[in-house]
């Protein structure tokens, strides 16, 4: 069995707030992202990928986390990026 330590499940938006199909159908999907910190290519890929409405949530799993101040920073930036949902 895989061992995948999944420490945070951060809900970006909800299926309420969406204005067309193609936004309910991402604010459904949930994603990963690779890297620790938030100047990664992926994790830039991400925010974009949030602010269009395309994910509705990010899973934190072990290999993104280094310590306590880091993986807060993460979600302080992931919860910064679309403050109107």
């Amino acid at each position: 069995m895989k061992r995948f330590l999944t420490l945070f499940l951060l809900i970006i938006g909800s299926i309420a707030h969406a204005t067309t199909i193609d936004e309910m159908i991402g604010q459904m999907v949930l994603v990963g992202f690779r890297g620790t910190d938030t100047n990664t290519p992926a994790y830039k890929t991400l925010k974009k990928q949030i602010r269009k409405s395309q994910v509705g949530g990010v899973i934190i799993l072990k290999h993104n986390v280094q310590n306590k101040e880091q993986i807060l920073s993460i979600m302080n930036d992931l919860k910064s990026i679309n403050t109107d949902l």
